[in-house]
């Protein structure tokens, strides 16, 4: 038995707000749905073998993506016309994904341009020493996850972070590998919950999600994840982890 609709936490939004017609919720899966779920499936089957052997980047699977959804038009039968209404009600939704991950990345390129950061992590760094390993190894977590906030992006964050941590580590007695772990504990959590990040914010705003619901759904289990995240560390610091 069906639980229902209403207690759930997007009730009285995203169920209210949903434009799918009660016809489309349940109308006959033809052969001409099968076909078109199979070269979907085929599609991405390609672009992911695209994306090794060709070395694609996204605008060549940007471009993809159009040209599937083109042909998904033409398996389907649907008239350009209504083949370009229904892609305009797409581009619709992305547009506000766009629009919030443009708006969060001009907040990084503020903090990036005004050397906020460098100050952020160059202030960070001064707290650690002095600590015992296990401190220390604590102190790394919480600037990594501090930082992840401002830098979402994992590549961005190791380039800015990693250089003060490596040195850091070896004088605080700290094995590099248990610093790297602190950096992907830090980066890699906060990437569910940060309103930082461009891609969750797309993600949400694409899903019709408030943020505000969402973290009051995820910060539970982020906490769950962060005191794994503790224990794991703790225990790489006492058996000595990683070959460096």
């Amino acid at each position: 038995m069906l639980k229902d609709p209403k207690n759930s936490i997007l009730s009285h939004s995203f169920l209210e707000e949903s434009d799918l017609d009660e016809s489309e919720l349940h109308s006959e899966f033809t052969n001409k749905h099968k076909g078109i779920l199979l070269f979907v499936g085929l599609a991405f089957a390609f672009m992911v073998y695209g994306t090794i052997q060709f070395k694609w980047t996204l605008d060549h699977m940007s471009a993809y993506f159009l040209g599937v959804a083109i042909l998904v038009g033409v398996i389907g039968k649907i008239h350009y016309n209504q083949f370009i209404v229904h892609f305009m009600k797409g581009a619709e939704k992305l547009l506000y994904g766009a629009l919030i991950v443009g708006a969060a990345r001009a907040i990084l390129v503020v903090l990036e341009q005004g050397q906020v950061l460098d100050t952020i992590v160059y202030a960070l760094s001064n707290l650690f020493t002095g600590l015992s390993p296990i401190m220390a190894t604590m102190a790394m977590f919480v600037a990594n996850t501090i930082i992840s906030i401002v830098v979402p992006s994992g590549s961005g964050q190791a380039v800015l972070i990693m250089p003060i941590m490596t040195p850091l580590a070896d004088m605080l007695g700290v094995t590099r590998q248990v610093a790297v772990q602190t950096y992907l504990f830090g980066d890699g959590f906060t990437n569910s919950i940060i309103p930082t990040s461009g891609t969750l914010m797309a993600s949400l705003a694409i899903a019709g999600i408030p943020y505000t619901k969402w973290f009051k759904w995820m910060f539970p289990l982020f906490l769950i994840w962060m005191v794994i995240a503790v224990i794991t560390l703790i225990i790489a610091v006492s058996i000595n982890w990683g070959p460096f």
